[in-house]
């Protein structure tokens, strides 16, 4: 999939440094003036005549040559940290006349600098209305949004002196989606389990469906649900049924406060994680994140959220979940993701006026407080834990 970055923008000539070049042709064309004047010279003049040529033309060349020029990024795919993603910039001449030996410099934007430094093209004829495109690697070490600044094109055409140096406006928006270890399960509370047993239902147990219990089975129904050691006790056929996880919607809340900048990144990748398998089971997603509220988002809008998440939140335990709760939906399971370790049982109580069954992801600090006051806490050292950590509880 391609996704546009920017949108064409014009480019304006800018002078950015003076060169060698103008220090050695302006004394140089002042002194044949000055001998033309006084010895009367014929050829001087000729000659100084010629010198004023080339300067001139050296001159508005390049500068003719640089102006106008329209600037496009894309992306190639949809990164992810720790991704090589492919970059395509193009050249578009929309003027009326050809443009000749362009050098085209593109930077990584800050934050993704790579060792190798900027990019450059090389473009020797540029016909009106031709575009000219090179595809290179951009590596991605990190999530985040990257803004992308302009294009620099520097040309000394015809005559290679005077360079003109143009910046074409590229405005635009990287994203590097984050990344998190797989959860293969979610521990999703479920009230009510299912009374019909789906055809279609995954046999392994806590993959796409959990266990609800064991009942009498009932003609028409997909025998290989039956549980055979329940069946030889009770002396009927007995057959295993399920809690469709697909129905139960979750909320993610993530607490990003400046107190937990070190764990950020491990609490925005165990928040992808979650937010990852909620849409491999088709869970409908409320995402919170510091007052940004995304209510059923889509993969790539959730992972775009969380991407650009910073650690500058300032709101106590208490004021994040009172803001929170007004968003979150009644009697859904929150996976609450925080570091902070002075949470009480009590801050949660507007939570519990929705009927919302909370799990706390707790990164790096101790949840015996909210344990011995009845909540399932799971405690995170690594988010590279966190699948064993969901499936033992």
């Amino acid at each position: 999939m391609k996704n546009a970055l920017s949108q064409p923008s014009g480019s304006r000539p800018r002078r950015l440094s003076a060169n060698l070049q103008e220090f050695f042709f302006l004394p140089l064309c002042l002194f044949f003036y000055v001998i033309a004047t006084n010895t009367e010279a014929g050829w001087l003049y000729v000659l100084l005549a010629v010198l004023a040529g080339l300067l001139v033309t050296g001159w508005i060349g390049p500068r003719l040559t640089v102006r106008g020029l329209i600037a496009r990024r894309e992306v190639l795919g949809d990164p992810q940290a720790g991704d090589t993603v492919v970059m395509r910039l193009s050249i578009t001449n929309p003027g009326p006349r050809t443009r000749w030996y362009l050098t085209v410099r593109d930077v990584a934007p800050a934050g993704l600098q790579p060792e190798r430094g900027d990019y450059r093209m090389g473009i020797d004829r540029l016909a009106p209305g031709e575009s000219a495109a090179v595809e290179y690697d951009l590596d991605c070490p990190r999530r985040g949004r990257f803004n992308l600044g302009a294009v620099s094109v520097v040309s000394a055409t015809p005559l290679g002196l005077f360079p003109a140096y143009a910046r074409c406006a590229a405005p635009g928006t990287l994203v590097v989606w984050p990344v998190g270890p797989h959860v293969a399960r979610l521990p999703v509370h479920t009230a009510v389990p299912s009374t019909v047993v789906p055809h279609h239902v995954n046999t392994v147990l806590g993959h796409s469906h959990d266990l609800a219990g064991i009942r009498e089975y009932r003609a028409g129904e997909d025998v290989r649900f039956i549980h055979w050691p329940s069946t030889a006790r009770a002396g009927d056929l007995m057959i295993k049924e399920f809690h469709d996880i697909s129905s139960q919607s979750i909320a993610i809340l993530l607490d990003a406060h400046r107190d937990s900048q070190s764990l950020v990144e491990q609490m925005v990748s165990g928040a992808t994680s979650l937010c990852t398998a909620a849409h491999r089971h088709n869970m409908p997603i409320t995402l919170i994140v510091g007052r940004e509220v995304l209510r059923h988002p889509r993969a790539p809008q959730a992972l775009s959220a969380l991407a650009a998440v910073e650690a500058d939140g300032a709101l106590s335990p208490q004021d994040l979940i009172r803001t929170a709760a007004p968003a979150v939906p009644a009697r859904v399971h929150l996976f609450l993701v925080t570091a902070r370790p002075d949470w009480e049982a009590a801050d949660l109580a507007p939570l519990h006026d929705r009927r919302a069954w909370v799990s706390v992801l707790l990164f790096r600090a101790s949840g015996e407080r909210l344990r011995a006051a009845g909540l399932n806490v799971y405690e995170v050292d690594d988010v590279e834990n966190l699948p064993e950590v969901l499936a033992h509880g």
